[in-house]
């Protein structure tokens, strides 16, 4: 007699599913049946994946950080620069100053609503004529420098906003007291677990190529407004580079390194006025030792160093 899978009581499928770490691991599980996908949708922990450009053209590969291992599937996604990940879902600007959201998971299984993958949204008010109108209209896609949004557009569109700022906009402050910059090169705000951070990224600039040598974490002292230096994360591990970034527990996944700072190439193009600029600067940071080190196997490395376009974090929401 053949076995009923889709009638398996719940207490089972989540035992199952207590014991799977991979992305993958649940992205197959939940493709058994509708009852097996409900429970994973229920019980799903956030991946944490990162996007690498493949030597195929606009084809990536998908690392999953927290299993270790290049994931047996890829996507398709065009030859744009993103200027932000969020809640699963890319962001580009395209012709004509169009900001468009992608998901890039839209193509994974057959989906009823393709056209859900792809978000386009009012074009951004350009520039004045007086303020390099003609410039920008020729490299539209790095009008924007970070983008973030507040909820999935698909899952919760009526709470989602989506935040846009461009190097030149002042539109967006914090109340509290600015930190010195002296030798800060790049600023993330992560909202964690123990509160609400701010990290700061040093660069060495060496003659052909930048070098993060460290990180310093100020945690926002509600009470008084201002920054408070924070010398540990504890069981926080956080993810910053040209996305949003991201914080999560590590003790909830077996390869994640706690008090640790995973870092990307956060630099809108791969050359500069100096020369090459990456993706070559990724790696782990430690707060507690302050050392950095690049843990990646030996696989994910060549496709780090082949790579012709920064690689990106993304976080993949359960609507695949």
């Amino acid at each position: 007699m053949d076995s009923d899978w889709a009638e398996l009581p719940k207490h089972l499928l989540d035992s199952v599913l207590e014991r799977l770490v991979s992305a993958l691991d649940y992205l197959r599980f939940s493709v058994v049946c509708k009852s097996w996908y409900d429970v994973a949708k229920d019980n799903y922990k956030s991946a944490l994946l990162l996007l690498i450009s493949s030597d195929k053209e606009d084809t990536w590969s998908l690392y999953d950080v927290m299993d270790d291992k290049v994931l047996d599937m890829q996507v398709r996604l065009p030859n744009k620069r993103f200027c932000g990940s969020s809640k699963g879902w890319l962001v580009i600007v395209e012709d004509n100053f169009c900001v468009t959201l992608l998901n890039p998971f839209g193509t994974v299984k057959a989906r009823k609503h393709q056209e859900n993958s792809i978000i386009r949204l009012p074009p951004l008010k350009p520039p004045a004529k007086d303020r390099g109108l003609e410039a920008w209209i020729k490299r539209c896609n790095y009008f924007v420098h970070k983008t973030t949004i507040s909820e999935d557009p698909i899952l919760n569109a009526n709470d989602c906003i989506v935040v846009i700022t461009r190097d030149s906009s002042s539109d967006v402050t914090l109340a509290a007291k600015e930190i010195p910059r002296k030798s800060v090169h790049r600023s993330y705000i992560v909202d964690s677990n123990v509160g609400f951070l701010m990290v700061k990224r040093f660069l060495d600039w060496e003659v052909d190529k930048c070098v993060t040598k460290k990180f310093k974490i100020f945690e926002l002292n509600y009470s008084k407004c201002e920054w408070v230096e924070k010398k540990t994360l504890g069981d926080i591990a956080l993810f910053v580079g040209d996305n949003s970034s991201v914080s999560i527990l590590a003790s909830k996944f077996s390869k994640c390194q706690p008090n640790c700072i995973y870092f990307n190439q956060d630099n809108n193009r791969i050359k500069s006025d100096i020369g090459p600029c990456g993706p070559h600067d990724f790696g782990v940071y430690n707060v507690e030792s302050q050392k950095i080190s690049k843990p990646y196997t030996t696989h994910v490395m060549t496709l780090l160093k082949m790579t012709k376009r920064p690689p990106i974090w993304i976080t993949p929401t359960f609507k695949l």
